[in-house]
């Protein structure tokens, strides 16, 4: 697999990091990248320092609204995502193989349709929205032996220097949210029905975080 490089902005806010993650978890089962803002990318090749820094002083410190859930559908894709709002990202922020930019945060992305259909309803059930501030773009890279972004597994894995930040959220948060304490370990022993339970609480929780 040839080297790719995106960059993107992590949502680091409490306790919408903490509840993004989670559902991002209950809806793949498996870990992933933190919930994030793909920004530009991919490339075969970083991106200069002063071109990186340039982004940074548009972007850091600035806000941006997560909120309604939609979907990208074809043959071979299923997503569902969150809609993110904020005109500096359409300013700084291009793909290089989709000729429109979305900004988004990827819930799932994976083969399963009608799972797919499944956890889109649920997160439909509670509609949220809510403005965080972000930070610095930071790079996700793969291929030519980078590892597949799951590093080490403990939350804050590293591929080959390169800074991973792996899905992992509060166990109290998720009791604030579910009125159940569980970790990512977990949830690789939930059934369907206790994921989507669990989505749907903290999609509720998140509602009245408005």
């Amino acid at each position: 697999m040839a080297k790719r490089i995106i960059y993107v902005l992590y949502v680091e806010q409490q306790p919408f990091a903490d509840c993004l993650n989670a559902i991002r978890m209950l809806a793949e089962k498996v870990p992933r990248d933190a919930a994030h803002i793909t920004v530009c990318g991919p490339f075969k090749e970083e991106l200069p320092p002063d071109q990186i820094e340039d982004f940074n002083q548009r972007i850091r410190g600035k806000s941006v609204v997560i909120g309604a859930v939609n979907t990208f559908w074809s043959e071979h894709q299923n997503t569902v995502y969150l809609e993110v709002e904020g005109e500096f990202l359409q300013e700084v922020g291009r793909r290089t193989d989709h000729a429109d930019y979305i900004p988004h945060v990827t819930i799932y992305n994976n083969d399963k349709r009608r799972w797919a259909c499944k956890v889109r309803s649920v997160l439909r059930m509670f509609p949220f929205s809510f403005r965080v501030t972000v930070g610095s773009l930071r790079p996700i890279i793969t291929g030519n032996g980078y590892g597949d972004g799951h590093g080490n597994g403990n939350g804050h894995g590293k591929t080959n220097g390169y800074k991973r930040v792996i899905t992992d959220f509060s166990l109290q948060t998720m009791k604030k949210a579910t009125r159940h304490e569980f970790s990512p370990e977990d949830i690789q022993n939930f059934n369907p029905e206790t994921r989507l339970a669990r989505i749907r609480k903290i999609a509720q929780y998140l509602q009245t975080r408005i």
